[in-house]
């Protein structure tokens, strides 16, 4: 296969991930414009409301101006506001896509040629849509527009063309000061810091999957309240799927907040509000159904959750232990069991306090304005939690071990 069809190929994988993803939400859209509204709107209202949903989702913050008379009771309407919270579905699905491509890309004979131009071509995209949605009423940071989308996008795609970044480990590079510093410690410290950093980013991913679990399971408890919301919203069929499929696109988000609560500090569902364990103030909330699982109060199963991150670091601490033991010829010495400890809170706490920064943010005008985990508070509780609980593992792995 020459460089051109190469090139081609790679611009229609870019073309198909952004297609795919917007889609998803446009075909609904399109199916309320023709059957609710009888094809009577400029479609263009559409399109926008699609291709900002994509921009949001991938992080880009938005100014609106709306006018008051759409909603008198919601406070703060008539005033410009920031819409900062990201739909994490659609960057996920983005990175899934992107994968996906990578590894067809990898397959070529131009790789490096591929990525480049796949790369380029998803940048050129998400210029097009940022361009495109932006009006008085609707205004995207067009850096972050074009940014953003682009690096969720490359980051996938290497990801799936495992083969391509192989190709850069093969060759000889030039002298690079960094690594040749990595090389030059001693392997012990070498080794308390990669194994630390990967039982932290372990421990955080399965606190993420049993998050998710929890969020399946509230939800099947709550489901005749959930259906109940539904049904007062009047919104008919497709209404209904329109609604399903945005909770369907923040379930990212709810899941990291789950998180979050189970960690400790909980989240907010507006301003002054708060969801955690040790409490819970709800006042008025955003009209989403999948929000009546919400819980109502604090009851005793929420302390007993406190105890699920306390066993995922205790065991990350056991996993470092014994990678390491696998890895190196010298036994930890206590400066490197506490230093293991160390990096795992680090490294557990860096990685949840970006996800609560991605998955909170301002939602609308008003109460709206904070919405989400405080990244601080789950910085400084997850390093409480891992770093404290991962050294008694690291401890506990060596007893066990001596035995």
């Amino acid at each position: 296969m020459n460089r051109p069809m190469t090139a081609l190929i790679a611009a229609l994988e870019a073309l198909l991930v952004v297609g795919l993803s917007i889609g998803i939400v446009l075909i609904p859209l399109s199916a309320v414009w023709a059957i609710q509204y009888g094809l009577q709107p400029d479609w263009m209202l559409f399109w926008r409301t699609a291709a900002g949903s994509w921009l949001i989702g991938h992080g880009v913050d938005f100014t609106f101006q709306l006018s008051s008379s759409l909603a008198p009771g919601l406070d703060g309407l008539g005033e410009p506001f920031r819409v900062s919270i990201a739909a994490l579905g659609f960057a996920l699905l983005t990175v899934l896509l992107a994968a996906r491509a990578g590894r067809r890309l990898a397959s070529l004979k131009y790789k490096r040629l591929a990525v480049w131009v796949c790369s380029a071509t998803f940048l050129i995209l998400s210029l097009g849509l940022t361009l495109s949605v932006a009006n008085q009423s609707a205004l995207p940071s067009r850096p972050q527009g074009v940014l953003l989308p682009t690096a969720v996008f490359v980051t996938g795609l290497l990801v799936g063309a495992r083969r391509f970044t192989k190709t850069f480990q093969n060759q000889k590079l030039e002298p690079n000061y960094v690594r040749s510093w990595w090389l030059r410690q001693p392997q012990s410290q070498r080794l308390v810091l990669v194994e630390g950093a990967r039982a932290g980013l372990v421990g955080v991913l399965a606190l993420i999957a049993s998050s998710a679990v929890v969020l399946a399971v509230v939800i099947g408890l709550s489901f005749a309240k959930i259906v109940a919301l539904y049904e007062a919203i009047h919104g008919e069929v497709i209404g209904g799927i329109s609604i399903t499929l945005g909770e369907l696109l923040l379930l990212p988000n709810f899941a990291i907040w789950v998180a979050s609560w189970i960690i400790g500090p909980g989240f907010a569902v507006g301003t002054g509000s708060l969801v955690s364990p040790l409490g819970t103030f709800l006042g008025p909330i955003p009209g989403l159904p999948i929000l009546g699982a919400l819980p109502q109060s604090s009851s005793s199963i929420g302390f007993l959750m406190l105890l699920l991150p306390v066993a995922i670091a205790f065991f990350a601490g056991v996993l470092a232990r014994r990678k390491f033991e696998a890895s190196s010829k010298d036994p930890l010495t206590p400066a490197s069991v506490a230093s293991l400890g160390v990096v795992i809170g680090v490294c557990a706490a860096a990685a949840m306090s970006l996800l609560a920064m991605a998955s909170g943010g301002s939602a609308g005008p008003g109460r709206l304005a904070q919405v989400g985990p405080d990244p601080l508070q789950v910085l400084i509780w997850t390093f409480i939690e891992f770093g404290a609980t991962a050294t008694i593992g690291v401890m506990a792995g060596r007893a066990r071990a001596s035995k």
